[in-house]
């Protein structure tokens, strides 16, 4: 058995697209208006697809998926600043 590096920690998962195929990719990223996914496929191969092209639930866990990574960035992000003068 021959795996690529991709699939030894890529998070892939299935969907169904709206005429009812079953697809399985790693999604990446939302885009800011919200219409657009990219997702990895199991070639290693990245595309763009508009969010309609997967089905009403699907659409649904896309945007939770998508609201609760950007919900951990949010939470990483350090709550101090530190200022430095130079002499």
């Amino acid at each position: 058995m021959c795996l690529s590096p991709i699939s030894l920690w890529a998070d892939f998962e299935t969907f169904t697209n709206e005429v009812g195929q079953i697809l399985e990719v790693e999604l990446l990223e939302l885009n800011k208006a919200g219409n657009q996914v990219s997702v990895r496929l199991r070639s290693g191969n990245t595309v763009y697809a508009e969010l309609s092209f997967f089905s009403v639930s699907d659409c649904q866990r896309i945007r939770k998926w998508w609201k609760g990574g950007q919900a951990d960035i949010a939470r990483l992000q350090p709550d101090f600043r530190i200022e430095i003068s130079v002499r």
